[in-house]
């Protein structure tokens, strides 16, 4: 939720409190609005703690991620190319077709390529592991490639999830701000013969303005008899 939003959500919360201080001037045909107020602030308040939790467990995921990924080229993919290397004289086209993507690839490009690697590697399995790969180097490598599959999609599910969280915010604010012209309607002609209480109203529903700095006044050299003078 940005700031001006923030704000939009607390003159909400404030139309709750002061239409709750002052229960005896709600005329019966307003109890609706005042009821569906009370909702579009509650699922607010779900959205945003949704939002926050979405935004904590993305960050969280991100860092799982990447460690999985380096872990994926660095404990499997290198030592596979590595080996492939010292097989030359033997398969030379293994050097090539097993050769370990750049460090500095994205995540989606390590991933494809251990999962490609894991083929070749299977097929060449026995020449592989008789220059001194485990015999399960395959399966290892399919594993450490399906974890960091899984934590993709779970990092996608919480991208995802932030994103109807915002969508719902923003249905709730357009909702909130319809019900508060309504209720405006109301306490308007309610308190026309108060003047205090309607100032009042007008102010809680009012959305509060960031305030802006006034800049600083700009440094004036003094007059010549300001100088004598001093």
């Amino acid at each position: 939720m940005n700031a001006h939003d923030k704000r939009v959500s607390q003159s909400f919360r404030g139309v709750e409190v002061w239409v709750d201080a002052h229960t005896a001037l709600i005329p019966p045909e307003a109890a609706g609005q005042v009821e569906a107020l009370r909702r579009v602030n509650q699922r607010l308040a779900q959205y945003v703690i949704d939002q926050e939790h979405q935004d904590r467990t993305g960050i969280g995921g991100t860092v799982t991620v990447q460690q999985l990924r380096q872990e994926l080229w660095q404990n499997h993919l290198v030592p596979i190319a590595a080996m492939a290397r010292s097989v030359v004289p033997i398969t030379p086209e293994l050097a090539v077709a097993l050769r370990v993507p750049r460090p500095t690839v994205d995540v989606e490009k390590v991933l494809a390529s251990a999962n490609a690697i894991a083929k070749i590697g299977d097929a060449n399995r026995e020449v592989l592991v008789q220059h001194g790969l485990p015999t399960n180097f395959v399966e290892e490598l399919r594993a450490g490639a399906a974890t960091l599959q899984a934590a993709m999609e779970e990092r996608r599910k919480v991208k995802s999830s932030r994103v109807g969280a915002t969508k719902g915010i923003a249905t709730e604010l357009k909702t909130g701000r319809l019900v508060v012209q309504t209720l405006d309607i109301v306490f308007t002609r309610v308190l026309r013969a108060q003047p205090g209480l309607l100032a009042e109203w007008r102010n809680t529903k009012r959305v509060t303005i960031k305030p802006v700095r006034p800049a600083s006044a700009p440094d004036v050299a003094p007059t010549p008899s300001e100088q004598k003078a001093a």
